[in-house]
């Protein structure tokens, strides 16, 4: 039998698609400022830096909007 952690049990349907939400709409905004700060003319290394991440974390963050 699967056993769920107590956070998800405890989590009404409601409140973990409110989370879920959350989430998406904060990767959308990491996403539309990573894109901002492209645009300016910093690079995606120096991005990464900046967000103490490595360049392939952040392609991953960002790989499938930005075509890398």
């Amino acid at each position: 039998m699967l056993r769920l952690p107590l956070f998800f049990c405890l989590m009404s349907d409601s409140s973990f698609q409110e989370s879920k939400q959350a989430r998406l709409a904060a990767e959308s905004a990491l996403r539309s400022l990573i894109s901002q700060l492209l645009n300016s003319g910093i690079n995606l290394a120096q991005i990464a830096q900046m967000m103490n991440l490595s360049t392939s974390e952040m392609q991953g963050l960002i790989g499938r909007d930005f075509g890398n």
